[in-house]
């Protein structure tokens, strides 16, 4: 009797766990959504070059959504973009959000998705292109509907990464020329380095970096001796 008691406490709890689970959210740290995209560029062979999304590294998926360009009145398009490294998809919120490109701004920030219900049957899922999870999310990371209206400014934190300052050290601006640029903006030097050597620069390297570049800039120019 004890065991049989045990047994439907078990089921029970199964089964509420479940039920939480198909009610949250969770934040996908390789996930970007992206708003603002100009009509020109709202392809996904077009997002992939390395003057756009390429630049801050392997791109795994990007799914346009051009309805919305003919809805409302809006002028612009939104996609999903699912890079292969969380780091690089942080990089890139940290370079898209609020970038212009041809006109618009856009915005940028972690996307979020729900478990597949096969899943949480505790089956293996048939879809190969099922978009669900199908493993358990970061709990700090998983958030209730209410959760996410109750603790807005959290959950905001949480999906907008803090824009890095090693970004703008390029000498750009915000004036109406940059509202037109054709690309997105550099990685920073850090990430370039990453991308090309698989691990970050360490602190010194970084402040010589810096300092190179304040001399570069900073220095005057010389007349020519003929």
């Amino acid at each position: 009797t004890q065991s049989r008691s045990s047994a439907a406490s078990d089921v029970y709890k199964r089964q509420a766990e479940r039920k939480r689970l198909s009610n949250v959210r969770v934040i996908q740290r390789t996930l970007l959504y992206v708003i603002g995209i100009a009509p020109k560029i709202a392809r996904e062979e077009t997002l992939r070059r390395p003057e756009l999304f390429g630049q801050y590294g392997e791109v795994k998926k990007i799914v346009v959504n051009r309805h919305v360009m003919s809805s409302g009145g809006h002028n612009s398009a939104s996609a999903y973009v699912t890079f292969m490294r969380p780091e690089d998809a942080r990089e890139a919120i940290s370079c898209v959000d609020g970038a212009y490109v041809h006109g618009r701004q856009m915005r940028a920030s972690y996307g979020t998705t729900k478990y597949c219900n096969t899943f949480l049957r505790g089956a293996t899922c048939p879809n190969p292109e099922c978009l669900y999870l199908h493993e358990l999310g970061d709990e700090e990371d998983t958030f209730t509907k209410q959760e996410m209206m109750r603790n807005k400014g959290v959950f905001q934190a949480q999906i907008h990464p803090k824009r890095s300052q090693s970004n703008n050290d390029d000498g750009s601006g915000d004036d109406d020329s940059n509202k037109h640029a054709e690309s997105l903006p550099r990685p920073s030097r850090d990430h370039q380095h990453y991308l090309a050597t698989g691990h970050h620069l360490e602190d010194g390297e970084r402040d010589r970096d810096r300092d190179l570049s304040l001399i570069h800039i900073s220095e005057p120019t010389r007349p020519r001796l003929i």
